[in-house]
């Protein structure tokens, strides 16, 4: 993965059903499945350094992805870079 800015996709399954405490949002109950959730990423450490810290088990919690990626892992990672 290269240090530039731009978008990206992390996919997270969820082998069973599960209610997940989501911040301000309160307990969401996530049905078995694939989840995806699309980021961005534009500002110092770019697009590397974001979805590294989303792949962590622990952490504190800064984005709705955060709360999710403590309970279901990343399966897989898509990028999109802002090149002109």
């Amino acid at each position: 993965m290269q240090k530039l800015p731009g978008t990206y996709f992390i996919v997270c399954e969820a082998k069973t059903p599960r209610n997940i405490r989501i911040g301000a949002r309160g307990l969401i109950a996530f049905n078995a499945g694939f989840y995806l959730y699309v980021g961005s990423a534009f500002g110092p450490g770019v697009i590397k350094a974001r979805v590294g810290r989303h792949c962590l088990r622990r952490k504190t919690a800064r984005w709705h992805i955060d709360y999710l990626t403590a309970w279901f892992r990343p399966n897989a990672v898509l990028v999109s870079y802002d090149i002109e």
